[in-house]
């Protein structure tokens, strides 16, 4: 098991989606729950008591890889454009995920010169599972199983 997490910024107005993403995750990819971070679900957050924006920040910190969900609620949440800045600055692994509803077209800042997929790609979201795999040393991600999943998605 992996001592760093996957963060998953994301706005927590898009938190369906991102249950449901995290579900792709845990299922398909067969990372353990305990390995992601995501501000939005209770078992995953900010601790009971724990100030916010440090708790925040050392996660990002501690991060084996950034997974920003960008939507429009994402542009209009000052937690994420400062979670795309530490990513910058810090260099951690980025892996950016355009949702429905957006186009690249629409992808602004500091995103504009990432390679970038839309949520709904196959093939994207495959590089993601080989990329979580690798990062998290899951010998064996059962394709078929993450294929079902991902398709399910």
């Amino acid at each position: 098991m992996a001592s760093k997490k996957l963060f998953i910024s994301h706005a927590s107005n898009d938190k369906p989606l991102i249950s449901e993403f995290i579900n792709l995750l845990d299922t398909g990819c067969r990372i353990n729950r305990d390995e992601i971070f995501c501000t939005s679900l209770p078992d995953m957050g900010v601790e009971p008591g724990k100030n916010f924006i440090q708790y925040i920040k050392n996660n990002i910190e501690d991060a084996s890889m950034i997974i920003l969900m960008i939507s429009p609620n994402f542009y209009n949440s000052i937690f994420c454009l400062g979670e795309i800045g530490a990513t910058w600055v810090l260099e951690i692994p980025l892996f950016p995920i355009i949702v429905p509803d957006m186009t690249f077209d629409d992808v602004k800042g500091l995103l504009t010169v990432t390679h970038m997929g839309m949520l709904y790609d196959q093939l994207y979201l495959d590089k993601l599972k080989d990329e979580i795999s690798k990062l998290h040393n899951i010998t064996d991600p059962k394709t078929p199983t993450w294929t079902a999943e991902r398709d399910l998605f």
